[in-house]
Parts: C-alpha cells; structure tokens; sequence
C-alpha cells in the first residue's frame, strides 16, 4: 500500500513537473517571438533612421556645397592677390560664411534689426539699410519676406585696392516678398508668389583688421546677366530671320 501510496507521489510529482517545465517553455516560447518581433521592428526602425539620416546628410551637403564656378583666368589671378595678403584665404570656406551672411542680412532687414545689421555691415551699406528701415518705422509699413532657397553663390570679381580685399559674390534666391501699408493694404511685392532674386554683393575686408570677418559693403541687382539673356534673345531672333 504505501508502495502504491509512493508511487501515486512520484506520478504526482512527475505531472506536476511536465506541466512546470511545459509551462516554462510556453513562457520562453511566447518570450523569444517578442523578443523576435521586436528586433525585427527595431532593427526596421534603425534601417529607416539610417537612411534619414544618410539623406538628411546628403541633402545638407548639397546645401552646404558652395557652387563654384571654374575661374577663368582673370578671376583665378585676382583670386591670387588675395591669397597673397592673406594666404589663409579659403574660396570654398568664403562661400559657405557669404551664405550665411546673406540669410542673414535678409531677415535682420526684414525684421528692422539695426544692431545685428551694424555687425555684418560696413558703414556705407549699413546706412542705406538703415535708412530704408527708418522709412519704412515712419511710414508704418508692414513688411514681410520669406527666405525659399539659396541657388546660386559664386565669386565673381575680386582684387586688393589699398590695402582693402575686395570680393563680389553673385547670389541667386528665391523669395516671396510683400508691403502692406497700415490698414493692411498690400502696396508692393507679391505674399504669394516666389520672386527670383539675383543681386551682386561685395564683401571688403582691410588687411590689417584684427576681425578676422569679412563685411558687406556694397549691394546691387545683377543686371549683367539680364543684359545676357536680353543678347541671346537678340541673338537668336536675328538666326530666325
């Protein structure tokens, strides 16, 4: 009887175990196909977080890549004079601050920023920026501007005049610009379509400033290239005659 009695205790003891261990591997089980799923759905997020991040990067480049042209050798050999006076000069680096600086010009302008305007401009230009700005305060106008895209940066025209580096830059944007009077009248410009921008500006540097920054001194509208396209068009009528 009690060896029934131990044996019924064994078989109770072995049901009771199958059904733990049984248990166990329903629990590593369900564990390893979470563990599984997510893995793979980390392991797809990472992939997506990759390639943003390998896009972000590519388009940040291409944002950041100055557009140079080849100098000819006019440009090249003006180029040279200022490497010569400072011949840590960097073209490429030049490029990439002269953008900065034109964003940000822009929206001081726009915003009547006076003090960060005095900052990145020299005297002459700075006037006339703040003059425009104190019309404008006087009039009560209301001006807004919208910064699309930067296409177009590249060195034009450069030299060294009295000890003064002098460098121009032709820079092509896409903007949407308005003016609205007081009673909130629009009075120039266009708030819902994108202008196309093409200005030269020239940046000045003294060679023995101890501001290792360059300063806008001159700005005006590029009509050397309007004056281009208006020969081409001349040009290609006369063909079609």
């Amino acid at each position: 009887m009690s060896t029934v009695k131990s044996g019924i205790a064994i078989m109770d003891l072995n049901v009771d175990g199958l059904a733990l261990v049984i248990l166990l591997v329903a629990v590593l089980w369900n564990a390893m196909q979470d563990l599984e799923k997510r893995e793979s759905r980390w392991s797809n997020r990472l992939a997506s977080t990759t390639v943003g991040k390998s896009d972000a990067a590519r388009n940040v480049s291409v944002v950041r890549e100055p557009v140079i042209d080849r100098f000819d050798d006019n440009l090249a050999s003006k180029l040279a004079d200022i490497c010569g006076v400072e011949p840590s000069f960097d073209a490429t680096w030049f490029l990439d601050s002269v953008r900065i600086v034109y964003e940000t010009v822009l929206a001081a302008f726009a915003q009547g920023d006076c003090e960060l305007l005095k900052e990145l401009l020299d005297t002459g230009a700075y006037d006339t920026f703040a003059q425009e700005i104190a019309r404008r305060e006087a009039e009560t106008e209301h001006f807004e501007l919208t910064f699309i895209g930067l296409t177009r940066a590249d060195i034009v025209d450069a030299g060294v005049f009295n000890d003064v580096m002098r460098i121009t830059v032709v820079f092509e944007s896409e903007l949407v610009m308005a003016t609205y009077n007081p009673a909130g009248t629009l009075i120039s410009g266009d708030p819902v379509h994108v202008t196309t921008s093409s200005d030269l500006w020239t940046f000045i540097r003294n060679r023995d400033s101890r501001n290792p920054g360059w300063k806008l001194a001159v700005t005006e509208a590029n009509d050397r290239n309007r004056r281009e396209e208006e020969q081409l068009k001349q040009a290609a009528q006369i063909e079609m005659v």
